[in-house]
């Protein structure tokens, strides 16, 4: 056998082995075909070696650079010592660490603010009715969730899985059926709430459902074509996802028929007037003007080119639909209004710079009112306008002198202080559409409809409680086959190869 070629292949071989199982350990998770032909090739290496190049061997294991080899590796093991210590003991501390962008793995300051205001007197149980094997990734999601709240909440919060199958009895007193949802959350005072997804989202919402101490019911009133809170999810003209979503924030929503009901219900959290094509009776404007004199919370949304018969009750408090609809000419549909002046009212905030679309939107504008704080929330840009002649096909894109200079305000945000602590709360906004199914998902839209009844209902602390998004990254195209392609080139053959040249050259000149 050739001794030089046995000085190369030897080193070579170890490193093969060193790297294949580095491959098996930290990047594909077994000896799959590429792994195991290199450690394969490994092994066949050091045999060569060590029958080709025997006396090398032996000579290298009594020379003197032996003692630097030794000396290298007991360094190498202190230090990997060192690191599995510090490891140990951050697995035993539970410390966590998120350098992710954006620190997607981290809680959110509102749902943290919620779990720091939880007592031993105000302990939560959440009861989880899912198991690893039969759920999955819904299972390791919540359960490393509960892991994090745990952590901020300490012994004011406690969680379980339970096996419904094991225990149907614990299934039935929680009235888990199929469809119903399988997070129980669970206050020390018997009040219940649940969270419909294993998401930091529905578990928060939830406990601040527990926090309000009641649930509240948002009634979206009908009998004027508004639209319909009970419509099929499917209908994009319906309002069935927003009625849907706001289970997940701790309310019901209900429809409530004025014509029928001579006065608001008093548990009602809030009302929701969405878009009316007919206009009110005076008894139904009626009704809702003594619910807000006694520190009522109103949605009211309007068209344009729509008389609502609210326009008496938005006058006084110092609220003024304009006439036009608003045109944006640097919107790729001009019909399609973008907020994008914003004020510091909460209702302003935006999650990740998602933009607000307000199709066919009319201007709202805040006259203003004594003893009334009118806030107008967001403005579309300068060169949309409120265009006031009707609108046609093949109509100029240009504003005249009649028209609503921009910026158009969209919606205006009413409060006012009443007896005691009652306070009147009041959103108006110019437009319906967007917070119709067809819409409610798109963009900001969903965040600020849910967060438009939290901030009515009270709850400013849930205002934006929403998930953390995972910035787009450049690998996010790329299948699972080629990322780990993508790991096994860059941590393993660009590396090895470096490596092995460097071997080989010194292996050959040593030997000289």
């Amino acid at each position: 056998m050739n001794k030089t070629a046995g000085r190369v292949v030897g080193p070579l071989g170890l490193l093969f082995i060193l790297f294949a199982l580095f491959s098996r350990i930290f990047l594909t998770g077994a000896f799959d075909g590429g792994t195991l032909l290199q450690l394969l090739l490994g092994l066949g290496g050091v045999a060569y070696w060590a029958v080709s190049a025997f006396d090398d061997a032996r000579n290298v294991a009594t020379g003197r650079g032996t003692v630097f080899v030794v000396a290298s590796t007991v360094a190498t093991a202190l230090v990997l010592g060192a690191l599995g210590a510090i490891n140990w003991a951050a697995v035993k501390k539970d410390k966590e660490w998120d350098l992710t962008q954006g620190a997607i793995h981290s809680l959110a300051d509102q749902t943290t603010e919620l779990l720091k205001a939880l007592t031993p007197e105000k302990k939560v149980t959440v009861t989880a009715f899912l198991q690893p094997l039969a759920d999955g990734p819904a299972y390791d999601q919540l359960e490393t969730l509960l892991k994090r709240f745990k952590a901020v909440a300490g012994d004011s919060l406690a969680y379980e899985f339970v096996d419904a199958n094991k225990n149907p009895q614990r299934a039935r007193e929680l009235e888990i059926t199929a469809e119903s949802s399988k997070i129980v959350l669970k206050a020390a005072n018997g009040q219940e709430a649940r969270a419909a997804e294993p998401t930091e989202e529905s578990l928060a919402n939830a406990l601040a459902s527990l926090s309000r101490g009641t649930e509240g019911n948002v009634y979206f009133v009908v009998a004027h074509g508004e639209h319909a809170s009970a419509a099929a999810t499917s209908d994009p003209a319906g309002a069935s996802l927003w009625a849907e979503a706001l289970k997940d924030e701790g309310f019901r929503a209900q429809e409530l028929s004025l014509l029928t009901t001579p006065e608001v219900p008093a548990d009602a959290a809030v009302v929701v007037v969405a878009g009316p094509v007919q206009p009110f009776a005076d008894q139904e404007r009626a009704a809702l003007e003594a619910y807000a004199a006694r520190g009522g919370r109103l949605l009211v949304m309007v068209d344009p080119g729509r008389v609502s018969g609210l326009e008496p009750l938005l006058a006084g408090w110092g609220v003024t639909p304009l006439n036009g609809t608003v045109l944006d000419p640097a919107a790729g549909n001009p019909l399609v209004a973008i907020a994008q002046e914003f004020s510091e009212h909460p209702l302003a905030r935006r999650r990740q710079n998602l933009p607000f679309l307000f199709p066919e939107a009319r201007g709202i504008k805040a006259s203003g009112n004594a003893g009334y704080e009118l806030t107008e929330v967001f403005k579309t840009s300068a060169r949309a306008w409120g265009e006031t002649s009707p609108l046609t096909e093949g109509a100029s894109m240009t504003r005249n002198e009649a028209d609503d200079a921009g910026p158009v305000p969209l919606a205006v945000a009413v409060s006012r202080k009443l007896d005691g602590d009652k306070q009147l709360r009041a959103l108006v906004v110019g437009d319906s559409d967007w917070a119709t199914n067809g819409l409610f998902n798109q963009y900001g839209n969903r965040d600020l409809a849910l967060n438009a009844v939290s901030w009515l209902a009270g709850n400013d602390q849930s205002v934006t409680i929403r998930p953390r998004r995972r910035e787009p990254s450049t690998l996010a195209a790329l299948t699972q086959e080629q990322r780990n392609m993508l790991s096994v080139g860059a941590l393993n053959v660009v590396p090895m190869l470096l490596i092995a040249c460097g071997l080989s050259i010194w292996s050959v000149r040593r030997s000289r």
